[in-house]
């Protein structure tokens, strides 16, 4: 019980973050989003957080595996209708392709590329003019606060629902610097819930390795 009511805590708190930042919640905002398997789950969660602070606001989220089967006229219908673009996560011959595609995107165009392939990661541009440089992208990894894409960047390593809920929001913002939103809150890499089980023969559990 008491660990539900603490998640609904946080959730209403994100949700009110969220609810302050109102220039994202315009209805031509929309954005395409490509996350890994592993963390489409937690991505999924996320979208739930942001569409109940955004209702108007659209959120288009896929995986490599769903966007295989899919011809590139397709992908780039969806690029190209967004808003902004988020890639988490992809790697192979998926990055290649992706990377093709987004190729084709205006400069002005956000996008933001991360944990994914190298070359993947620098086609990765912020509408304040930032473009993604092997030097750039380490020295926003170092220091998040020098660039758009190290402040998202930290949010999807923070990983959780929540934090990808914010992510969201500052990547579909036209101007996230003005937001107010809450600081990434990265997730313990050991967690621990109310015990359960009893004295004699305890109960071990791992769940949601993804970090749901």
């Amino acid at each position: 019980m008491r660990a539900g009511l603490i998640v609904f805590c946080c959730w209403v708190q994100t949700c009110l973050a969220l609810l302050a930042a109102s220039d994202v919640a315009a209805a031509e905002r929309r954005l395409f989003g490509v996350i890994s398997e592993r963390n489409s789950a937690s991505a999924a969660a996320a979208a739930r957080l942001f569409k109940a602070a955004n209702p108007q606001a659209e959120i288009r989220l896929r995986t490599p595996q769903q966007l295989a089967d899919l011809p590139d006229a397709t992908i780039s219908g969806y690029l190209d209708s967004s808003t902004a673009v988020l890639i988490a996560g992809v790697f192979s011959d998926d990055a290649v392709r992706l990377g093709r595609l987004l190729d084709r995107l205006p400069a002005e165009k956000p996008v933001f590329v991360v944990s994914s392939t190298r070359e993947l990661v620098l086609k990765s541009q912020t509408n304040d003019g930032w473009r993604a440089t092997q030097e750039a992208v380490e020295a926003a990894v170092a220091d998040a606060s020098t660039s758009a894409w190290g402040r998202a960047n930290a949010y999807w390593q923070a990983r959780g629902p929540e934090n990808l809920s914010t992510l969201f929001a500052y990547v579909l913002s036209p101007s996230p610097e003005g937001l107010s939103l809450p600081a990434p809150k990265p997730l313990a890499p050991i967690r621990f819930g109310d015990p359960i089980g009893t004295e004699e023969t305890p109960l071990i559990l791992l769940l949601d390795y993804d970090g749901v």
